[in-house]
């Protein structure tokens, strides 16, 4: 409705300020579905959202409390570090369709290397969070290691 009621907003302004939302179901029903041959609503656990928790937070926190219930509060900061940047490029150039056009290429870009070094485990170590007497080692953090869900 914002689109049709004010015609010098770009429809591309919506996307990129739910761009986040937009391309994470877009990747998850092309995941379910071409690679791996499944109905795109049945649930997986290869949400950027539920990698970043199992791999980043989970690990330090369940260290640090021995519950690990607080680590899903802990995910939101990454996400909103990751959405942040494209929603303030909407909000700037909310009118001007190739930079909204060019922003979301940026943040699509953005979200699959961070996806990638997420699923191979070579996340950056300042990432990844550390509870007090985590060990460290030469390429950054140690972190509990999980076997590699199929993607």
């Amino acid at each position: 409705m914002l689109v049709q009621r004010n015609t010098s907003v770009s429809p591309w302004f919506a996307l990129l300020l739910f761009g986040y939302s937009v391309w994470e179901t877009l990747l998850s029903g092309y995941r379910k579905k071409i690679l791996r041959g499944r109905s795109p609503g049945e649930p997986d656990g290869l949400h950027l959202h539920m990698l970043i928790h199992k791999r980043l937070v989970r690990p330090a926190s369940r260290a640090a409390t021995q519950s690990g219930y607080g680590a899903n509060a802990l995910t939101s900061p990454f996400l909103w570090l990751l959405a942040l940047p494209a929603m303030v490029a909407a909000v700037l150039f909310w009118e001007n369709t190739l930079a909204l056009q060019v922003s979301l290429a940026v943040f699509i870009a953005l979200y699959l290397v961070v996806y990638r070094q997420i699923v191979l485990f070579r996340v950056p170590s300042f990432l990844v969070l550390r509870s007090r007497g985590t060990p460290m080692h030469k390429g950054g953090a140690a972190i509990a290691v999980e076997e590699p869900e199929e993607i």
